[in-house]
């Protein structure tokens, strides 16, 4: 029969600064894709499957 160690405490979860930063550029894009048609822009979202290049050549908010 083997024992067990115990297990070690959870560390302390930190936000990084760059974390804060992401989360405001995040905002800033999503605020400018949703102000997007209230402005007159063609806006569409874009998965990994088609390159954002194209709808950007198309005149698209992306």
């Amino acid at each position: 029969m083997t024992t067990q160690a115990p297990a070690a405490p959870a560390a302390e979860r930190k936000d990084l600064e760059t974390t804060k930063k992401m989360r405001t550029v995040m905002g800033n894009y999503f605020m400018e894709l949703e102000n997007g048609p209230k402005q007159g822009r063609k806006t569409a979202w874009c998965t990994s499957v088609c390159p954002a290049e194209q709808l950007r050549a198309l005149g698209y908010n992306d």
